[in-house]
């Protein structure tokens, strides 16, 4: 028995590391977005799970367990694939490196978690999104010390994801498991933890002053209610310190200088170390609340009647909002025809700097002509797609106005524009399997807690780009494989053969070396650029040869190469250079503009004339015009 308890308690600590360790480490490094990030996590969690299939006593995986990893596996080979038919490699190898993190990520997790420990890879997500949550409030609270200010983001929090709408995302996610393990965890100290953690994550999907994250938590609680099967236990657990994290954010709203556009730093400063008292205070009342809630449920049994007057104050209280809403809003049809009317139009304006008002704006803004691309893009291409990693050049050709994007903000639409129908079965067989999984775990005690936040993911994934953030991806994926864990009924399983192990194991050793080759190139890729920014362009040359090593199907080296060439007078190396990255690169405006800059006469004539075919909207190509039309352009 001892022995039993040990294993459990050591997989128990594996699984939480694991989790905490990924999504803590990921989302810290700019939420994974940058192509080195990915590569160095999916060699260490290809590591982990080579290991894993080497050293385990018995692995007990079922078919449908297996069906996410080899479903995300074979979205990227189609991924690599689609080089055949995309005018450039480059995008097509470099991207499905990013995937092949969510498949080694799923194999890893699988593979250690257990059905009595898939709580402890939940709990691990959750510490880490909390982390995360609580450095980004300091950054708002605490400026003049790690204060993080981005133009583009215009004050909402986004550190240190990067990006303010997947902040929102991980936080909302954070808030339900949170919500789940106030209500169900064994320790009463754990409890208390969750309790004043909902302080921490509720002001930060507040300060991103994003949209999608309170809808994509909407859309969970409502799974959450829906599917549990103690909803009135878990809703009273809840409302116990729900009044905290509800003063943390009226709290929040009342400090002009933390939601406010264009004010002093001093005064940010000023009202920022105020409101950080103010959430100590909160947390240790939500902590105590929850301690205590947890020893009042397991030592006073409640009578049978309290709990129908419980179920019907929630439901006069439910009866009662609807009420509320429809005397303020109008009827449902109302409701939802002006909805309708307003989700084509732009964000509102901003009045008096006061950020408050995105927040209830539902206009769709930017996202709805990204659409029109797109699905212009798959009808182009129904069979096949474009390629991965082409829509940002379907948007250049073809888009309204002079706005930057690099993908679509809906993740199904732009894989189906770029992979064709194959590409989004292939996703949609890997996201819909911890939902067919759930049939299996409903019973248990953090199922649909799990699966609320796996769908606050899914949802979400409708109106952003979270599949390029990994740390989102990886907190949802760890929920997903905690579904099917939970679902496990291991001594019905058979063992995993020594076989089959060995052909896992060989995969794992395989896309390992290709993830290797993909850090060493992406590694020198980052260095070439960062020196070429820094003037060193001798070093900058250098590094982009070693990337040229690395990935020879690549244009990106050339054309690092070329760049400093030409920065320091090198301008037929620099043209030679250039033409080699178009060769493998033929649909980049950038390298025609740069052979532009290279070369003269004719040869500049016809690269700059590509390079508007490709982005006739770019800043650099309507200032290229200027130059011409002042009579340089040709010479």
């Amino acid at each position: 028995m001892s022995e039993f308890a040990t294993s459990h308690t050591a997989n128990s600590i594996a699984a939480f590391v694991l989790s905490f360790a990924a999504v803590l480490i990921v989302g810290a490094d700019s939420g994974g977005y940058w192509p080195t990030a990915w590569d160095w996590t999916a060699l260490i969690l290809l590591f982990i799970g080579a290991v894993l299939l080497v050293l385990q006593a018995e692995i007990c995986v079922r078919p449908l367990e297996a069906t996410l990893p080899l479903a995300l596996l074979g979205l990227t080979a189609w991924g690599m694939v689609s080089a055949l038919w995309n005018p450039s490699a480059t995008e097509p190898i470099l991207q499905s490196q990013r995937t092949l993190v969510y498949v080694a990520a799923a194999l890893a997790a699988l593979l250690l978690v257990q059905a009595a420990t898939y709580g402890a890879l939940l709990a691990g997500t959750w510490a880490a999104i909390t982390c995360l949550s609580y450095y980004a409030l300091l950054t708002r609270l605490f400026p003049e010390r790690i204060g993080y200010v981005d133009t583009i983001a215009g004050q909402r929090l986004e550190a240190p994801l990067g990006y303010w709408n997947a902040l929102s995302l991980i936080s909302a996610m954070g808030l339900l498991l949170a919500f789940g393990f106030a209500a169900r965890a064994r320790h009463c100290a754990i409890r208390a933890l969750a309790a004043a953690s909902v302080v921490v994550l509720a002001p930060t999907l507040y300060f991103t002053f994003s949209r999608g994250g309170w809808v994509a938590l909407g859309a969970g609680l409502i799974v959450l209610i829906a599917l549990d099967r103690r909803r009135l236990q878990l809703l009273a657990a809840v409302a116990a310190p729900i009044v905290w994290p509800v003063v943390a954010v009226w709290r929040a709203h009342g400090y002009t200088a933390l939601t406010h556009v264009g004010v002093s730093e001093a005064r940010a400063e000023h009202q920022g170390h105020h409101y950080f008292l103010v959430l100590l205070v909160l947390m240790a009342a939500a902590a105590a609340t929850g301690a205590l809630w947890s020893v009042a449920e397991r030592r006073i049994r409640v009578p049978n009647v309290v709990r129908l007057a419980w179920a019907a104050l929630l439901v006069i209280v439910l009866a009662a909002a609807l009420a509320a809403g429809v005397d303020r809003y109008g009827s449902p049809m109302t409701i939802a025809r002006h909805t309708y009317h307003n989700l084509a139009l732009n964000n509102a304006p901003l009045k008096n700097g006061d950020l408050n008002g995105r927040l209830f704006s539902v206009g769709l803004g930017q996202r709805i002509p990204q659409w029109k691309v797109a699905w212009h893009e798959y009808a182009t291409h129904p069979w096949l797609g474009t390629g991965q990693g082409s829509y940002e050049r379907y948007w250049n050709q073809d888009r309204p106005w002079n706005f930057k994007v690099k993908n679509v903000h809906n993740l199904y639409l732009e894989t189906l524009a770029e992979l064709g129908p194959v590409g989004l079965g292939l996703l949609a067989i890997a996201l819909l399997v911890p939902i067919v999984g759930f049939l299996r775990a409903r019973n248990r005690s953090l199922a649909a807690v799990a699966l609320a936040a796996y769908v606050a993911f899914l949802v979400h994934a409708i109106v952003e780009w979270d599949w390029q953030m990994p740390a989102v991806t990886l907190a949802a994926l760890f929920c997903g494989v905690a579904i099917l864990a939970a679902g496990r009924r291991e001594e019905a399983i058979r063992p995993l053969g020594t076989v089959p192990r060995a052909v896992v194991t060989g995969l794992a050793v395989v896309l390992g070396a290709f993830v290797f080759v993909g850090l060493k190139s992406n590694m020198a890729l980052a260095a070439a650029g960062n020196d070429t920014g820094a003037g060193k362009y001798a070093q900058a040359m250098h590094a982009a040869r070693v990337a040229r090593f690395w990935a020879p199907w690549s244009s990106e080296p050339w054309q690092l190469l070329g760049e400093a060439q030409l920065a320091v007078g090198q301008r037929k190396a620099a043209a030679g250079s250039i033409r080699h990255a178009i060769a493998k690169d033929g649909e980049s405006w950038e390298l025609w503009l740069d052979l532009a800059i290279a070369t003269n006469g004719a040869e500049r004539r016809h690269a700059f004339a590509e390079a508007t075919r490709l982005n006739p909207l770019g800043d650099e190509i309507v200032s290229w015009k200027a130059t011409i039309a002042k009579g340089n352009g040709g010479k």
